[in-house]
């Protein structure tokens, strides 16, 4: 049977699609493919289609596919598939080729053709396992530290601001009340309330800290960054823009957080990833913030979806707690 991960129910968690869904999915993925192919100067025909992603809810409706050909390098071929969709993805697309162009044609896959009125686009495939797959080793992350780095130094200067995190905290803060006056469900609610008093406390102290501000990746998951034994490549940007360092930091090491070992936080992972790393140290406090605030996010989610959790959702749930309770907690 042939899978490919999915996330088509309404509260979006991970599936796959099986038996007609992929054809249904690869057909309607592809139906820009000759306008694209005509685009970047490739054959239309000859390729060999495998769906990589697909996504259904209410948050997107998307399909990756990989395309294979005898006489020519493999493409990924990304569609949305509602209209309110197209202009993000022509911004991150258009991201991307900035983010290549910045690093001298190294370590991001090279966008081929973009339709924007019909939200397709064919780039370079590259080889490659997301990091977040390969736990435990330090090598893997010290690579990753360093394209991190040379990705937002590849911006110009790095500058710094003032610590301002207002949206983030904004939502933080609607959750936590939602929480303290009982329209919000979590699980050990007293254990939560407790770690978000302590976060919100830390939040107050670190406003206007001074803080790198550079060229922003925007999602960096541990699923937007791919090693392979010669290069680090990565994807999926969000539309350009600056940010503090650390929300790109800190999105990286909660995702990395909740599958690797727990000394990616803090130990030799997190020594080796800022070997690599060094526009901002190890122990700065306002990473250590917004990590436990991406935490405690993951906690009130993963509490939202109720009986739905996988078994793996329930091993993260509990790896959260772990961090969040840190040494001997």
């Amino acid at each position: 049977m042939v899978l490919a991960p999915c996330r088509h129910k309404p509260e979006g968690q991970a599936g796959f699609c099986r038996g007609n869904a992929v054809g249904d999915r690869l057909k309607a993925g592809l139906a820009n493919w000759p306008a694209l192919a005509d685009a970047a100067g490739l054959p239309r025909d000859g390729w060999v289609p495998r769906l990589l992603w697909s996504r259904q809810d209410a948050r997107g409706d998307r399909t990756v596919i990989r395309l294979d050909h005898a006489r020519h390098p493999p493409v990924v071929v990304k569609q949305a598939h509602r209209d309110s969709e197209a202009a993000t993805m022509a911004a991150g697309l258009a991201a991307q080729a900035a983010a290549r162009q910045a690093l001298g044609g190294v370590g991001v896959p090279a966008v081929l053709a973009v339709l924007p009125d019909r939200a397709a686009a064919v780039m370079e495939s590259v080889e490659g396992e997301p990091v977040e797959d390969l736990p435990g080793d330090a090598d893997v992350l010290r690579r990753a530290g360093a394209w991190l780095d040379a990705f937002h130094r590849s911006g110009g200067p790095v500058a710094v601001a003032p610590f301002w995190p207002r949206r983030v905290a904004a939502r933080f803060l609607r959750v936590l009340d939602d929480v303290q006056e009982g329209r919000r469900a979590v699980t050990s609610p007293e254990a939560f309330a407790r770690h978000a008093k302590d976060t919100k406390a830390a939040l107050t102290a670190l406003r206007g800290r001074p803080l790198p501000v550079a060229v922003r990746h925007g999602d960096f998951s541990g699923r937007n960054l791919l090693v392979a034994p010669d290069a680090v490549w990565g994807i999926d940007f969000a539309p350009p823009g600056q940010a503090t360092v650390v929300m790109d930091l800190s999105k990286l090491l909660a995702t990395l957080a909740e599958r690797w070992p727990l000394d990616v936080l803090q130990g030799p992972l997190n020594a080796a990833f800022f070997a690599g790393y060094r526009l901002l140290p190890a122990d700065d406090p306002a990473l250590a913030f917004l990590v436990r605030l991406r935490l405690l996010s993951a906690w009130a989610g993963h509490s939202a979806a109720g009986s739905g959790l996988s078994a793996v959702h329930v091993a993260r749930f509990r790896r959260i707690r772990r961090l969040l309770a840190g040494p001997g907690g």
